[in-house]
């Protein structure tokens, strides 16, 4: 059996997919509780467990638990690999793993690279993993829907830097409705929060969009639709891991290191760091186009 654990933003837990997806055997993913029922969703092989149990919290203090409860005490004791994005692999943490699971092969992920990479993030996976001796074979994602099937947008992101004007979005709504594509538009919590109300009442009333609070009601979502176009934020990540066609909107942030990774990615960046209002409708339009 193998055991990941990882606690970060959906972003960076989508970016670890490659890895699990190139596993083999069973195998268990400790992480935010939303975040591995993700994955078990999407990854026959893989079952969901929730790092926010005490027990894992208790694996952060020096002399750590003794012993694990029978459920995730068996996990472990099966794990022949635990690879690990929590620790640096010389903290209590590792040392407390060490002694629980001396049989298994253990792999510390550093989940950021330093300033000076220059590659994308699952790159710096991979080199980690090569440096700690372990060898994993890339799978392809099967890329799936129709290019000129249905679209699905999402026009937030956690960090609003990273924000295409919604007006334009609404630009590219209409225009892509105009040209006969059946468009769906989905709000995130972090709109739900930000958005003057006025915005989210037209965004509902005139373009239908629907404000979702689940991981798991995205993946359904995602998983009825052709073709996405977002942010560069965790949503995006997950249509391309989907094998969705994928337009992504870069702005201030490297599409070298952080793009998402998919059969089937557009990505829409400037030739250095700028706002997103470097980004013209017509240029989204225009990938989002199906040429005769």
């Amino acid at each position: 059996m193998n055991f990941l654990i990882h606690q970060g933003a959906l972003g960076d837990w989508v970016l670890t997919f490659p890895i699990l997806r190139a596993l083999t055997g069973p195998t268990v993913v400790a992480a935010p509780w939303s975040k591995a029922l993700l994955a078990a969703d999407l990854f026959d092989q893989v079952q969901a467990l929730n790092i926010e149990l005490r027990e894992f919290s208790r694996m952060h203090a020096p002399g750590g638990p003794a012993a694990l409860g029978p459920a995730i005490g068996d996990m472990i004791d099966q794990s022949r690999l635990i690879i690990s994005f929590v620790s640096d692999g010389d903290d209590d943490w590792s040392r407390n793993i060490r002694l629980l699971a001396p049989q298994a092969k253990h792999v510390f992920l550093l989940s950021r690279p330093p300033e000076s990479w220059r590659r994308h993030l699952c790159d710096w996976h991979s080199e980690q993993l090569q440096q700690q001796g372990l060898e994993l074979t890339e799978v392809d994602i099967e890329r799936r829907g129709q290019r000129d099937g249905r679209v699905l947008i999402h026009p937030g992101s956690g960090g609003q830097d990273k924000c295409w004007p919604a007006e334009n979005f609404e630009e590219l709504i209409a225009e892509l409705r105009a040209g006969g594509r059946t468009v769906d538009v989905v709000l995130g919590e972090v709109e739900a929060d930000t958005w003057p109300s006025d915005l989210l009442q037209r965004w509902s009333s005139r373009h239908g969009a629907e404000t979702i609070t689940s991981l798991q009601t995205l993946r359904t979502r995602i998983d009825a639709t052709d073709f996405y176009v977002g942010n560069d934020s965790g949503p995006t990540h997950l249509a391309a891991q989907m094998g969705v066609t994928t337009v992504a909107l870069f702005g201030p942030t490297c599409p070298t290191r952080w793009g998402p990774r998919g059969p089937a990615v557009t990505i829409l960046a400037p030739p250095k760091p700028a706002p997103m209002n470097w980004l013209k409708t017509t240029t989204v339009a225009k990938a989002c186009r199906v040429e005769a």
